[in-house]
């Protein structure tokens, strides 16, 4: 997720109060999008 994505402008704009993320992909069936270190969760 990038600082223009959807969701990190409507967190940004407060329309949302968090997102809540998955480790697993049900879409791809799969792990690989999967927040892999501390870092991508920085601002």
């Amino acid at each position: 997720m990038d600082s223009s994505s959807p969701i990190a402008l409507a967190i940004q704009n407060r329309q949302i109060g968090g997102v809540v993320r998955f480790d697993y992909d049900f879409k791809k069936k799969s792990y690989q999008r999967n927040i892999k270190n501390p870092i991508q969760l920085e601002r």
